[in-house]
């Protein structure tokens, strides 16, 4: 038997790392975007 005690702290962990992951992958995505902007500017031709 898992007590309930438990089970509210793995769901309110469950939903923090999901709130860190989000947050984390917003910060990469724009830092991939600021790094692909500036490899254009220093290459005029890119190839994909």
């Amino acid at each position: 038997m898992i007590k309930r005690g438990k089970v509210r702290r793995f769901i309110q962990i469950a939903k923090y790392a999901v709130s860190i992951a989000i947050v984390v992958y917003q910060s990469a995505q724009k830092i991939y975007r600021i790094k692909e902007k500036m490899t254009s500017r220093n290459h005029t031709k890119i190839t994909k």
